[in-house]
C-alpha cells in the first residue's frame, strides 16, 4: 500500500496507484462524454441518465484525487481541458474546473501539486534519471529490444550512489520502445495517431460529443501512461482496447457515411510524427550512449559468455573479476573499476574448484589480448580460486581480496596454492586481520613466493578500485 504525508493512496487492485489513476482517467472522460451526450437532449429520461453519470464522473474524479498521482492529476485535467476547447459548452468547461477544485480540497493534493515541480524530490528525481538513462537501453537494442529494460537500466547506467530496482522504464513508451525495438513502437504510436487524427477530422465533420470525449480519453491516457508502466497489466489492456475500438467503430461509420473530404494530405502528419519522434529518441539515447563512461559488450571466451568493459580514458590495465556474473556483482565490483579507468572483464565460474581449468582457458585466452591484466577475487571463495589460479603464466598478478588462511583440507589450503604461485600474489586484509596477515607473512618469510600482504582499513574494503589501486603490483 502507498502512502503521500500519511494519506492512504487508492489503488484499487492495480499494481500501484499511477496505474490505477491511468484507469479511471479513460474511464472518467467516456463517462464524461456520455453525461454531455444526454445532458443536452431534451426529456425526463436523458435528464435522469445524466444525472447519475454527472455524479459517477464526480465519484471517479474524487477517486484520481485520492490516487495522489501527479501523472493522473495532469492527464485528466489536460484532457479535460483540451475537450473543453474543442466543445466550448457550459458543461464542458464545468468539468475541469470541478475537477480541479476537487484536487484542491482533497487532503494534501494541493502539496502533491507542488511537489511536481520539486526536482529535489527523490521520486521525480529518479525517475527523470531513468528517462534520461532509459533512451540509451533503447538505443543500445533499437532493432528487437531487451525483455527487462529496466534490470538493464540498473545494471549498466543507474548512477551507482542510486540503488533502486526497476522492472521497466517507468513510461509506456520508453517501455514499449526497450522491450520490443524502435519499429515496434513507430507501428504502435503510427495506429494511435491515425486514430486521433482521423478521429479528430471525423469530430469536426459530426460534431459527436461522445467520439470527442473518447479521443480525450484516449490522449489523457497516453498522458498518463507517460508517467508509469500500464499496458503490462490486463484490466488497462482491457479498457484500451475497448477505447480503441469505440473510436475505429466511429470511424468505420464516417468512412461508409462519406464524412471525409479527401485530401493528398491525408496519412502524412500521423507517420510524420510518429517518425520524428522516434528518430528524436535513438538520436537522444545515441548521445547518452556515447557520454557514458565506458562500453560493454558480451563475447564467448573458451565456451563461456564474457562481458567486457571498456572505459572511455583507460589506465593501460585489464582486470580479470571471478564472479558469477549476476547483475549485483557487475554493479558493485566492475562499474566502479571501469570507472577508474580499468579495463574490465568477468570469468563466470561457479565457487569451488571444480570450474578452475575453465578458468584457466578463459584466462589463457583473454591474457593473448590483453597481456597487462590481473585477476582479481573477491571474498573467501573467490580469493581462494584466485590464489589457485596464481599458478598459471597468463595474468602479471592476482591480487586476493579477504583470503582464508587455512582451508579443511591441506591439498587446497592457501599455503600449498601459494606455493605454486608463479605471477605475484597481493592478499588485501582487514587491518583487524592481524593474526591472519602474520599467518601469511610467516608463510612466504624465507621462500622465494611473489607475495606481498596489505592491510587496510575495515572501511576501504568496500572499494575495489581503491584497493586495486593501493597494491604495490598493479602500480
Amino acid at each position: 500500500m502507498y502512502h503521500y504525508l500519511g494519506n492512504e493512496r487508492l489503488q484499487f487492485a492495480f499494481f500501484s496507484p499511477n496505474v490505477c489513476a491511468a484507469f479511471l482517467v479513460v474511464t472518467a472522460l467516456l463517462t464524461a462524454g456520455v453525461f454531455l451526450l444526454l445532458v443536452s437532449r431534451r426529456g425526463v429520461l436523458p435528464k435522469i441518465g445524466a444525472g447519475f453519470l454527472g455524479v459517477a464522473v464526480l465519484l471517479q474524479f474524487l477517486m484520481i484525487a485520492v490516487t495522489y498521482s501527479r501523472g493522473g492529476y495532469l492527464a485528466c485535467f489536460a484532457a479535460l481541458t483540451a475537450a473543453a476547447c474543442c466543445c466550448r459548452r457550459r458543461w464542458s468547461w464545468a468539468l475541469p474546473v470541478i475537477f480541479l477544485a476537487i484536487v484542491l480540497l482533497t487532503g494534501d493534493g494541493p502539496s502533491r501539486i507542488r511537489s511536481a515541480g520539486d526536482l529535489g524530490d527523490g521520486s521525480i528525481r529518479n525517475r527523470f534519471i531513468l528517462w534520461h538513462y532509459g533512451t540509451g537501453v533503447i538505443a543500445g537494442h533499437w532493432a528487437a529490444g531487451t525483455s527487462e529494460p529496466g534490470a538493464y537500466y540498473t545494471r549498466y547506467y543507474q548512477p551507482l550512489w542510486l540503488n533502486e530496482n526497476y522492472y521497466s522504464l517507468i513510461s509506456d513508451v520508453l517501455t514499449f520502445a526497450a522491450m520490443y525495438g524502435i519499429f515496434a513502437l513507430f507501428a504502435a504510436l503510427l495506429i494511435l495517431c491515425l486514430l486521433l487524427q482521423y478521429g479528430f477530422r471525423l469530430w469536426l465533420a459530426t460534431r459527436n460529443t461522445l467520439l470527442l470525449y473518447a479521443l480525450a480519453a484516449l490522449a489523457g491516457y497516453l498522458v498518463a501512461g507517460g508517467f508509469t508502466t500500464c499496458y503490462y497489466f490486463p484490466s488497462i489492456l482491457a479498457v484500451l482496447g475497448a477505447l480503441l475500438l469505440l473510436i475505429a467503430g466511429f470511424l468505420v461509420w464516417g468512412f461508409r457515411a462519406k464524412k471525409f473530404r479527401r485530401s493528398r494530405f491525408d496519412l502524412w502528419p500521423a507517420p510524420a510524427l510518429a517518425g520524428v519522434f522516434c528518430i528524436g529518441l535513438l538520436g537522444y539515447g545515441s548521445i547518452v550512449n556515447a557520454t557514458q563512461p565506458y562500453s560493454w559488450k558480451t563475447v564467448a571466451v573458451a565456451g563461456r559468455e564474457v562481458t567486457i568493459l571498456s572505459p572511455r580514458t583507460k589506465s593501460g590495465k585489464t582486470l580479470f573479476i571471478l564472479a558469477s556474473g549476476s547483475g549485483g556483482e557487475f554493479r558493485d565490483l566492475l562499474r566502479p573499476l571501469a570507472e577508474r579507468g580499468f579495463s574490465v572483464a568477468t570469468l563466470p565460474i561457479d565457487i569451488g574448484f571444480g570450474e578452475l581449468p575453465a578458468a584457466r582457458r578463459m584466462l589463457a585466452e583473454l591474457s593473448r589480448q590483453t597481456p597487462n591484466s590481473f585477476l582479481i577475487g573477491v571474498g573467501e571463495e573467490r580469493a581462494m580460486q584466485a590464489i589457485a589460479l596464481a599458478d598459471t603464466d597468463g595474468p602479471a598478478g592476482v591480487i586476493a581480496v579477504d583470503p582464508p588462511s587455512d582451508w579443511p583440507f591441506e591439498e587446497l589450503s592457501p599455503r600449498i596454492r601459494l606455493e605454486k604461485a608463479r605471477v605475484p600474489v597481493s592478499l588485501i586484509l582487514s587491518c583487524e586481520s592481524t593474526e591472519k596477515a602474520e599467518q601469511f607473512r610467516a608463510l612466504i618469510q624465507g621462500r622465494d613466493i611473489p607475495v606481498e600482504v596489505i592491510l587496510l582499513p575495515e572501511s576501504e574494503l568496500t572499494d575495489l578500485a581503491a584497493m586495486v589501486e593501493k597494491t604495490g603490483k598493479i602500480r
